[in-house]
């Protein structure tokens, strides 16, 4: 077809050469030179940002070992954490939680663990539902529920410290 040709000079064909051969130059220095080994201190960083990260994903997103471990339904730990029965029942599934989600699980995980040292854990469903003077006549999960998880954690500090109402 008349206008579609393509010219090729030799400063075209020289200029790909060069950049092959400048590609080449470069493998070959790195190489020699190798992967400098990280200092010790770098080396126990990583591998304890690794070992958080892989805890955090194997616990604060297992919704069904977090309902068998505290005596849960879904229904009760999506008003616990806010989140919908359906992201509950996808995670549990295993579809990943995002970032937020993860955080937030993790978060009620921790509160739960903490209250189940004060109380006991095969108590700790039938006291979420219980209305309780410490929270002027709310249950625990309405707490929760309306924003005011602190009062919890000051419930579980007070209870563990032995310190008086």
């Amino acid at each position: 077809m008349p206008g579609n040709t393509v010219t090729v000079t030799s400063s075209t064909i020289s200029k790909t050469s060069r950049n092959r051969a400048a590609k080449k130059a470069f493998l070959r220095h790195r190489k020699s030179i190798g992967n400098p080994k990280p200092s010790p201190e770098v080396e126990e960083e990583r591998r304890l940002a690794s070992k958080l990260i892989r805890e955090v994903d194997s616990t604060s997103s297992d919704v069904a070992t977090l309902c068998d471990t505290y005596g849960l339904t879904r229904e009760e730990l999506g008003r616990l954490t806010g989140f919908s029965l359906r992201a509950l029942a996808q995670w549990a599934s295993g579809k990943l939680p995002s970032q937020p989600a993860k955080r937030r699980l993790h978060e009620i995980r921790r509160l739960l663990d903490a209250l189940a040292e004060v109380i006991h854990l095969e108590r700790l469903p039938v006291w979420m539902h219980e209305s309780n003077t410490f929270f002027e006549g709310m249950t625990p999960l309405q707490v929760i529920e309306v924003g005011e998880i602190d009062r919890l954690w000051g419930m579980v500090y007070d209870l563990g410290s032995g310190q008086p109402d």
